[in-house]
C-alpha cells in the first residue's frame, strides 16, 4: 500500500489512500473520508476533502472506488465500502442520467452519506462555471458531514447547514460551517 501526501493547509492535511485494506496503523485518529464514484472528478474531491479536514480539525481521506456506480444503491452501500480506521464516509456520485432532486441521502446508523452530484449542475444544460459546480460540491459534502454528525439546519444564511431551496441559494451559502456549527460537528464526531 502507498500513501501520498496531496494536499497540507495551514492544520489541515489530506491523504489519498492506494492499495489494500491493512491500511488502519496509518493514521493516529479515525478519518472521515471521501469517496468518489469512478465518473467524478478527482482532483475535485481530493479539494473537497482539505476543506472537510480544516472544518472538522480532523483527518480527511479521499479515494475512489469502482464499486460505487448506482445512486440507488444509497447509504448502506457506502457504508459497506469503509475500511478499517475510517470513522464517517461520504460518497460522492454522478449517475448517468441522474436527475434526483435530493442531493444528499445519509444514514446516521450506517456513519455514512451519499451526495449526488447531478442536480447542482447549471440547469441550461451548459457546462456553466465549473469552479461554481465545485463550491456547491463542496457545500453539499459538507452538509453531508454536517448531518453526519446530527447539526440541524442553521438559521445563519452563510452557513453551509442552512437550508436552501434552489441553486441560487445555494451559492449565498459560504463554504463551511458557522463558528457554532463548527464547534458542534467537531465535538459532537464520533
Amino acid at each position: 500500500m502507498k500513501v501520498f501526501p496531496v494536499a497540507v493547509c495551514a492544520m489541515a492535511m489530506v491523504t489519498r489512500v492506494v492499495g489494500g485494506e491493512g491500511d488502519a496503523g496509518l493514521r493516529a485518529a479515525p478519518a472521515v473520508v471521501v469517496v468518489a464514484a469512478p465518473a467524478v472528478d478527482t482532483a475535485m474531491v481530493a479539494r473537497a476533502s482539505v476543506l472537510v479536514s480544516l472544518q472538522l480539525a480532523r483527518p480527511a481521506l479521499w479515494r475512489t472506488d469502482d464499486r460505487l456506480t448506482d445512486w440507488t444503491n444509497g447509504p448502506a452501500a457506502v457504508a459497506e465500502l469503509r475500511r478499517a480506521g475510517e470513522d464517517l464516509v461520504v460518497a460522492v456520485v454522478d449517475p448517468v442520467g441522474g436527475e434526483e432532486a435530493c442531493t444528499v441521502v445519509l444514514s446516521k446508523e450506517a456513519r455514512a452519506a451519499l451526495v449526488n452530484v447531478s442536480p447542482l449542475r447549471d440547469p441550461a444544460g451548459g457546462e456553466g462555471d465549473a469552479g461554481l459546480y465545485e463550491e456547491r460540491v463542496g457545500r453539499e459534502v459538507m452538509r453531508a458531514f454536517g448531518m453526519l454528525a446530527g447539526l440541524p439546519p442553521c438559521p445563519a444564511p452563510f452557513c453551509v447547514m442552512s437550508p436552501h431551496r434552489s441553486l441560487g441559494d445555494l451559492d449565498k451559502k459560504g463554504r463551511g460551517f458557522c463558528p457554532p456549527c463548527m464547534l458542534r460537528a467537531q465535538g459532537d464526531m464520533p
